[in-house]
């Protein structure tokens, strides 16, 4: 019996062991982001969860939440994007200077704007598709050129727009009872969605799985109200949520986010299913183009004046947020939800450090250490 007892003993650990390695990759960076939380709060007596600190939070991560869906879309697809730090400091200076300058109203200068970050994700994304060139080196120029047309035309300095309205573009919020009826909606129809779910997958695993998509689906909505109730969810916060929503319905719902997993996982094969490769790709590249010039519009509203240097390092954070989040940097795989939860990693670590009055420079080694982390991770997940 005893002979027969010790191997039994291991297969049942070796079986254990198999179930928490796929619980642990699929929750892993929320429970992280849980215990990141739990410290913070922990180290700063409270004032890190309190209402006041993370309503401010949410509209802090909103540019790099929104670029972050931008940069899912391209890494699944095996790019990457440098060039969005860039992009950010020129369109805030181009928007600001067509309401300044040539007296632009608010709507059509933010039109523009739009509509210049776009172009200039084009311009990576033919350069990469139509030229074959690597990603990298695409969009690191891009990064330089853009950064360097927002020097040159606001001559290194501030340009500050006189519509008030812009300015309270960033500040405004959906009123309070609206928000929650958003909030409750929202939960109930993502609850429904991971039931179904549920009773799609096998039987002897669709119900914890289910189990634990509706706990986590209950949890957000619950911080969620906690945070906004009182005074409505943040416009920049809810025009966040909107491009993430879109981001999902895009990737997993049309044929174009199926296009963009096939790329990313194997860009031969794609070519060889009839997939227009080089469509998608200026695509992708469009999109997260357009992305961070959207958030160059919220970043100058919220700061009321368009900063050439603005964006600066937008890029690396929001490549860690996307790593953390699980998708791959070689492409093939990811999710928006993943990333949202890596934005939230890498805001309230910066968040949370400036609470304790850490040195401003050490949060740059903090930021480092994360993203080796997160490539470190990407290496265990393949």
């Amino acid at each position: 019996m005893a002979i027969v007892a010790a191997p039994t003993q291991q297969t049942g650990r070796r079986a254990a062991l198999a179930r928490v390695g796929p619980f642990l990759s699929t929750y892993g960076v929320a429970i992280a982001f849980l215990l990141l939380v739990a410290f913070f709060a922990y180290m700063t007596q409270g004032t890190f969860t309190s209402r006041a600190n993370l309503t401010n939070l949410s509209r802090q991560a909103t540019m790099i939440g929104i670029i972050a869906v931008g940069m899912t879309v391209v890494m699944i697809g095996g790019g990457i994007d440098l060039s969005v730090g860039g992009i950010v400091g020129a369109v805030g200076v181009v928007t600001a200077l067509l309401m300044v300058d040539r007296g632009w109203a608010m709507w059509p200068a933010i039109g523009a704007g739009l509509l210049l970050g776009a172009a200039l994700g084009l311009w990576n994304g033919v350069f990469v598709a139509r030229f074959d060139i690597a990603p990298f080196i695409v969009t690191l120029g891009m990064m330089s050129i853009a950064r360097g047309v927002a020097l040159v035309l606001s001559a290194g300095a501030s340009i500050v727009p006189s519509d008030p309205a812009f300015a309270a573009l960033a500040a405004g919020a959906i009123p309070p009872g609206v928000s929650v009826g958003i909030i409750l909606v929202g939960g109930a129809l993502a609850a429904g969605m991971a039931v179904r779910r549920g009773r799609r997958a096998r039987a002897n695993t669709g119900a914890a799985a289910m189990a634990i998509r509706v706990a986590v689906i209950l949890l957000a909505a619950g911080a969620a109200l906690y945070v906004f109730a009182p005074g409505g969810i943040p416009t920049p916060v809810a025009i966040w949520a909107t491009v993430a929503v879109a981001g999902v319905f895009l990737l997993n719902r049309t044929r174009f986010g199926r296009n963009v997993y096939a790329i990313g996982g194997n860009e031969e094969a794609a070519w060889l299913s009839a997939i227009d490769v080089n469509a998608v790709k200026l695509t992708i590249y469009t999109l997260s183009g357009l992305l961070a010039g959207l958030s160059a519009i919220i970043l100058t509203s919220r700061q009321a004046a368009a900063v050439p240097q603005q964006g600066t390092l937008y890029e690396l954070d929001a490549i860690a947020a996307v790593v953390i989040g699980g998708t791959g940097l070689n492409g093939g795989y990811g999710t928006v939800v993943g990333s949202l939860l890596g934005v939230a990693i890498v805001a309230s670590a910066n968040n949370g450090l400036s609470l304790m009055n850490i040195d401003p420079l050490w949060q740059y080694v903090v930021k480092g250490l994360i993203i080796t982390f997160a490539v470190l991770l990407d290496r265990r997940r393949r």
